[in-house]
């Protein structure tokens, strides 16, 4: 499937970072956070501005429950593209399961 042909482009080429994210999202989607943060980590390694690395990476520390560090994420995602609702989204998404009320979802 996906995730195959994915890990076979990464041991073609273990620099892409569009094999690494969606790696990382498959791993996600299947709640393996651990795996996914791996690939995620490396992906932000090698693009660290990237928003779609970004928004992967905090969606999966969110499903790790490591709120602190998700709330971070979304919110260098949002500074950097402000203009992307599904960013704005799972930033108020992230602050909303920590508490911070569900007024945070009609951002």
């Amino acid at each position: 499937g996906a995730r195959a042909a994915l890990e076979v482009a990464l041991g073609v080429d273990p620099t892409s970072v569009a094999a690494l994210t969606n790696l990382g999202g498959i791993y996600t989607e299947t709640n393996n956070f651990s795996a996914a943060l791996e690939v995620l980590d490396r992906a932000e390694a090698l693009a660290p501005d990237l928003p779609e690395v970004v928004c992967s990476r905090a969606t999966a520390l969110s499903g790790a429950g490591r709120r602190e560090e998700a709330m971070a994420a979304f919110a260098r995602v949002v500074a950097l593209h402000p203009e992307v609702p599904g960013f704005r989204k799972g930033f108020a998404d992230v602050l909303r399961d920590a508490g911070w009320g569900t007024w945070m979802g009609r951002c």
